[in-house]
């Protein structure tokens, strides 16, 4: 099998190989993607992959570069600012502006600057106090949740967004999965069908801190939120925001609410006390 790994910040995910083709995900520097084929179109060589969450769709082959089976090492460089500069070593000058979970091939670690490598061998330097996250070093999942809710707040909507330059509504639920070590589908609808299979189904007067909200017309769901307690939840629509269930700029999702699902692993890392 032949893999590959974006070396810029982020690269979107297309429906078909075509810029013009809808945008379906984005993908982030150094994740590992399977090349599933690869086409020439309009001039232009695309891929098409298949992503570490399952998702498949294409991307530019020039945005990309093939990785060994041991990319991107034991201890990757995993970026926790919201945006950095991989610097050349020699010049200062910047060489790739990276974002919010990009990876690195660690190259080695200097007093002063972390050495790192992108999948396509450029190598630079980074500050030495790039991984911790932006959100915090929590001491608790339920403290660790919290914050990143409240620091992706107000990142604008953007379709098919997955990263800190925009999400869309799942790209945000499955983010924030993440930031516990869990996983979930890509689109609305799978997460309500992993969860459906697999969760709990939780009342209205009920919900509470990280159950999964659903809404949506027809056979699946269209819209996802992440919640606070029985009224408030966090979700990516025009920008990422608090909304009410019943009340305030959201109100109008309120006819089309399809349920809430409790993630039974979620649910206990946010259950454990400080410390534990």
């Amino acid at each position: 099998m032949v893999y590959v790994a974006p070396h810029i910040a982020v690269v979107p995910l297309r429906a078909e190989p075509s810029n013009r083709a809808e945008q379906t995900s984005d993908v982030l520097c150094g994740e590992r993607l399977r090349v599933v084929d690869e086409i020439e179109n309009t001039g232009d060589a695309w891929l098409h992959v298949r992503c570490e969450d399952g998702y498949s769709g294409w991307i530019q082959r020039r945005r990309a570069s093939r990785i060994d089976d041991g990319w991107p090492g034991e201890e990757p460089v995993r970026i926790g600012t919201r945006d950095a500069a991989l610097v050349d070593p020699g010049s200062g000058v910047v060489q790739r502006r990276l974002v919010f979970g990009s990876r690195l091939r660690r190259v080695r670690g200097d007093a002063d600057a972390i050495v790192a490598q992108l999948s396509d061998g450029t190598t630079g330097r980074l500050p030495v106090d790039i991984e911790p996250p932006f959100y915090g070093e929590a001491t608790s999942p339920r403290e660790r949740f919290r914050a990143v809710l409240t620091a992706l707040l107000g990142i604008p909507y953007r379709w098919g967004g997955r990263s800190v330059q925009g999400f869309d509504c799942s790209g945000l639920a499955q983010f924030v999965f993440r930031e516990l070590d869990l996983s979930i589908p890509r689109d609305a609808s799978d997460q309500e069908a992993v969860l459906r299979r697999g969760a709990v189904k939780i009342s209205r007067d009920a919900i509470a801190l990280g159950d999964v909200l659903f809404w949506g017309k027809g056979d699946a769901a269209t819209h996802v939120a992440l919640a606070l307690d029985a009224e408030q939840f966090v979700h990516a629509r025009d920008w990422v925001r608090i909304g009410r269930m019943t009340s305030g700029r959201d109100a109008d999702l309120e006819r089309i609410f399809r349920g809430a699902w409790r993630h039974a692993d979620l649910h206990g890392r946010l259950a454990r006390q400080d410390g534990d």
